[in-house]
């Protein structure tokens, strides 16, 4: 035959395990128990709504006194939600529903056995003429007796620090914590001691208000967190009856950067921490917010990540959306000076909203060849849009396509290459084009019959010289003149050049794995070659064709591919120092012994 048993409780442990994994610090009992007396006047309130609730905190000698004008509890209340763990009133309370009220969980007054050994707790209903005082230890046991008087309905706890725990009885640090959590709650909180007496919430919550003044909304930024901001947005969300604003920065701020704010729960601080409700491109705002029905974790200090949580961030999102395309029609000085700070947090957000990229896209700056331009700048003047995919390959070509008046995009920036191919959604197909290094020879004017001929013995010449570097040679007329030769290098051909190195340098050593390594590579790639093309209109190519001294001419050829490379900001490598170095010396003893 079965037989039911019940489980047993181990009080330690689960006081163990809240301040240990459920609450982020001791000193959240402080918000716990101002918690408890917050709905327990709004439940009060439901009932009388001429009541003026306050909540009252007295301390002395390491004695925390709280008493609330509140609801208070009858006898069985006391049986049935102060001595069952896990237990709320919250959740059976007739009069109420469980949305009243910022906690609901049953579980807040065990907090403060994180401090305390002991909590007395004195009670009076207003559903009874009776008081009582309910007493509870930290090793499991409690006591209830009936108290003989008249008091007024409410409720009174009375809590003593334990050893090692007084610094959370500090007036100081009491004051602060109460301050931290409550300074927006609608009720009065007060704090005493023998020798002060303070108001906790001298602030009107600033989302009570029913129209938004953003000189005013801006004040409450600057005092909440301590700096200005360029501008504020109102945010509203019928989802989570969710309503406050989000402060734009004003100063730049990394895209990884975490979403940091304040976020309150019935006017109740529960999280500076906005990943959550927050759109993942909105690394440029601080958010303060407040809702009044949002589903919290059992600590209080995140939310649920469900349905009501996603509407709630994508009517966020619409808002802040909202305010751009208000700003496009209405201030457009605004916006450029917002997108100057916030550069890449907008290209982020222009990457992963359509319908903001429409918007942006008129006012982010790119770096070209020719200087700063939006994209339809550049597509209105020169009906296409060329970009580089990396920073080196812009660098390779950024002087001589200036110099021939070809604009050529960066997009070696975080996100530039998806904003530019993105563009294409917005012009004719086919106008967006990758341009890699090796295709800017293709814009230079090409030479004559009778120039080529000229030319053929002293390309063929160059490329016996520079075979060995993997570079082929070629000749075309561009500006710079000053410049008499580019040097342009291929993924592959920069791969293949990278892996002999790594041999060349493995072999050399006595580790010759990696060596090894790259040879396999080396064979399954198909031999690739950069290219150096010289500048016909430079007056030093042109003495160099019609000179007959090989040597110098060989020499003359390894300083220009050096020089080359430098001018392409391409790395030079111990090899190409060489190179230069016995080319410039090979120089000076020709000259020398011809004296």
């Amino acid at each position: 035959m079965e037989k039911n048993y019940n489980f047993q409780v181990n009080l330690d442990g689960i006081i163990s395990l809240l301040s240990e994994n459920l609450y982020s610090n001791p000193g959240v009992y402080i918000r716990e128990v101002l918690q408890n007396a917050v709905d327990a006047i709004t439940a009060h309130k439901k009932v009388n709504d001429d009541l003026e609730g306050v909540v009252n905190f007295e301390l002395y000698s390491n004695t925390l006194i709280i008493e609330d004008n509140g609801i208070g509890l009858t006898l069985e209340d006391i049986h049935t939600f102060l001595s069952v763990i896990g237990q709320s009133s919250k959740r059976k309370n007739s009069e109420l529903s469980s949305n009243d009220f910022i906690g609901r969980f049953g579980i807040g007054l065990l907090s403060c056995f994180i401090v305390c050994d002991e909590i007395t707790l004195i009670t009076k209903s207003i559903h009874s003429d009776e008081t009582y005082e309910w007493k509870g230890k930290n090793d499991g046991t409690y006591t209830i007796k009936k108290i003989d008087g008249s008091l007024e309905a409410g409720t009174r706890v009375y809590l003593k620090a334990k050893e090692d725990c007084e610094e959370f009885f500090d007036y100081d640090y009491v004051y602060d914590t109460l301050k931290y959590y409550g300074k927006f709650l609608p009720y009065k909180i007060l704090l005493n001691s023998e020798d002060k007496n303070k108001k906790v919430n001298k602030y009107f919550a600033p989302w009570k208000k029913d129209v938004l003044n953003k000189e005013y909304w801006l004040l409450v930024g600057k005092e909440e967190f301590k700096e200005n901001f360029i501008d504020c947005i109102p945010i509203k969300s019928s989802t989570g009856n969710l309503n406050g604003v989000a402060y734009i920065l004003s100063r730049s701020i990394s895209i990884s950067s975490k979403i940091k704010g304040k976020i309150y729960v019935k006017d109740m601080f529960v999280s500076d921490n906005c990943e959550k409700l927050m759109p993942s491109w909105a690394f440029f705002i601080k958010p303060l917010l407040n809702a009044e029905d949002i589903r919290l974790t059992a600590s209080r200090e995140d939310f649920f990540e469900d349905k009501a949580l996603e509407k709630m961030r994508d009517e966020i999102s619409d808002c802040i959306k909202n305010y751009f395309y208000k700003l496009a029609a209405a201030d457009q000085k605004k916006l450029v000076d917002i997108i100057n700070v916030h550069y890449d947090s907008l290209k982020l957000m222009a990457i992963e909203e359509d319908e903001l990229y429409s918007i942006l896209i008129n006012y982010l700056p790119f770096q070209t060849t020719l200087g700063k331009k939006s994209l339809w700048n550049i597509y209105e003047e020169f009906k296409y849009i060329k970009y580089t995919l990396t920073v080196d390959e812009f660098k390779q070509i950024e002087k001589t396509a200036k110099a021939q008046n070809i604009c050529i995009i960066n997009g070696g920036y975080v996100n530039d290459a998806d904003l530019v191919e993105k563009f294409n959604e917005c012009i004719k197909l086919g106008a967006v084009e990758r341009v890699k290094p090796e295709d800017i020879t293709e814009e230079f004017e090409g030479l004559s019959i009778n120039e080529m001929n000229k030319t053929f013995d002293f390309i063929d010449f160059a490329d016996g010289v520079l075979r060995r570097e993997k570079c082929s040679c070629s000749i075309k007329k561009f500006e710079p003149e000053e410049i008499p030769a580019i040097y342009n290098i291929s993924e592959e051909a920069k791969f293949l050049k990278e892996i002999k190195e790594t041999k060349e340098e493995s072999f050399s050593s006595s580790i010759n794995l990696f060596g090894e390594i790259a040879s396999i590579f080396e064979e399954e790639i198909q031999e690739s070659f950069a290219s150096l093309c010289f500048n016909y209109n430079n007056f030093l190519v042109k003495r160099l064709i019609g000179c007959n001294d090989k040597e110098v001419k060989k020499a003359v050829i390894e300083i220009l591919y050096v020089q080359s490379l430098m001018l392409g900001n391409h790395p030079i490598k111990n090899v190409d120092n060489e190179l230069f170095t016995n080319g410039v010396n090979k120089l000076i003893n020709l000259v020398l012994e011809e004296k």
